[in-house]
């Protein structure tokens, strides 16, 4: 009932507050974690769009803005679409434990909203936005299907950066001005004092899907029974296999079914150690992770009646909490993954290499050259544009080519 309760509340003042951005990383936050992802893959990114005619790379301008600003727009823009289906208090949470989003779950998680059909910017949306954009006959409409497409896989990044915070993959739901996320505020506050570097994403999965290529959120190989280790591992596991959101700190303790409850990381991982202010000569004590998860030196605070419950654990939790040198090193290692992770998502949509070459063995005819290190199968198309811009198929067909190789023979009327 209380949980019920709760989630009512909760609705009531996302209607009083109307837009205003309520959880995950501030929406300039979201801009510049976009911007700094485009930035740091520009080659990848450039030398796809160069291939499609946009030769300026994410510098193309499209129906008067760049390409570049069509993503960040669209990954600004995704904490703006409020309605009954697509509710960010909702819909921008993923547990990976679960697979739902933690909260509400009567509401899509962040992985189940970018594969709704009814989501207007899903991914599928951005593929066959693409499509259009290249196969439409009117140029202004390809141009509107190519700016329809970027600003959408911009919704798509940020439901990925979105798993770079704890309490958007541990259901930890906050209320702003009365119970505000205390990790957003920090890097909202820092913007520009952030380490964005990117920690590049190396898993590759190469099978093509219209659906969201649930990788960069959850690879499933993480499910709490043993704490995170080395390999592979989505977004969503990573962050909720080693960083704490407020209300989950050491919440080990807690019994099962709790929806607070999580296994990793525990405080016997850690050590309580004193850290003194130079400048106050004041005393904090920090609890550091040293084994089992990410090594982090200031993961978690304790107050100052942390000691009296000794032997209380679950007392002892309302007396350890987050502040801004918990927060710093938090952002640390979340903020260059999200970077990374998104790169990966821009990688897989921005990928696919080939070439038209004439069939020298065969003496006439042409053959698709296949230059990437994965299968390539299904329908290709030729299309050219008439002297009015109009663009009209030329032919059509069905083929299979292996990684770094050719296509049967092609034959067309020209």
């Amino acid at each position: 009932m209380k949980k019920a309760f709760c989630l009512l509340l909760i609705v009531a003042l996302a209607l009083l507050f109307g837009n205003h951005q309520l959880l995950a990383y501030d929406v300039k936050v979201h801009k510049r974690i976009t911007e700094e992802t485009i930035k740091q893959n520009a080659d990848r990114v450039n030398e796809y769009l160069k291939n499609l005619g946009l030769n300026d790379g994410a510098d193309e301008f499209i129906l008067g803005k760049k390409i570049i600003d069509l993503i960040k727009d669209g990954s600004y823009d995704e904490d703006y679409n409020w309605n009954l289906l697509n509710n960010p208090l909702y819909s921008h949470f993923y547990n990976p434990l679960t697979n739902k989003s933690g909260v509400g779950d009567i509401w899509f998680s962040a992985y189940d909203w970018a594969n709704a059909s009814i989501n207007p910017w899903s991914w599928k949306t951005a593929r066959n936005k693409l499509y259009e954009g290249l196969t439409l006959t009117i140029k202004t409409e390809r141009e509107k299907a190519l700016a329809d497409s970027f600003s959408t896989l911009g919704h798509m990044i940020h439901l990925v950066e979105d798993m770079a915070v704890p309490a958007h993959v541990r259901g930890d739901l906050h209320i702003p001005f009365l119970d505000p996320e205390p990790y957003e505020s920090y890097t909202n506050k820092w913007i520009n004092n952030l380490n964005y570097t990117l920690v590049p994403f190396s898993y590759w999965n190469s099978s093509i899907s219209p659906y969201a290529p649930k990788q960069f959120w959850d690879l499933e190989s993480y499910n709490g029974s043993i704490p995170y280790g080395s390999g592979y591992i989505g977004l969503a596991e990573y962050t909720n296999a080693n960083f704490a959101s407020s209300d989950t700190i050491f919440s080990e303790t807690l019994l099962s079914v709790d929806p607070l409850y999580f296994p990793f990381p525990r405080k016997q991982s850690s050590i309580l150690y004193e850290e003194i202010n130079p400048l106050t000569n004041k005393k904090t004590k920090y609890f550091k992770i040293i084994k089992e998860s990410e090594n982090i030196d200031h993961f978690a605070v304790a107050g100052r009646f942390y000691d009296i419950f000794e032997g209380w654990s679950n007392l002892q939790r309302s007396f350890i909490s987050l502040d801004d040198k918990c927060h710093y090193d938090y952002a640390q290692k979340l903020i260059p993954r999200a970077v990374g992770y998104s790169a990966g998502l821009l990688n897989y949509f921005f990928r696919g290499k080939m070439d038209m070459i004439p069939d020298n063995a065969a003496g006439s005819g042409y053959v698709i050259e296949n230059k990437t290190d994965e299968d390539m199968e299904g329908t290709f198309e030729l299309w050219y544009d008439d002297t009015n811009d109009n663009r009209k198929m030329m032919w059509s067909g069905y083929l299979s080519i292996v990684p770094n190789g050719k296509s049967s023979n092609i034959t067309f009327t020209k």
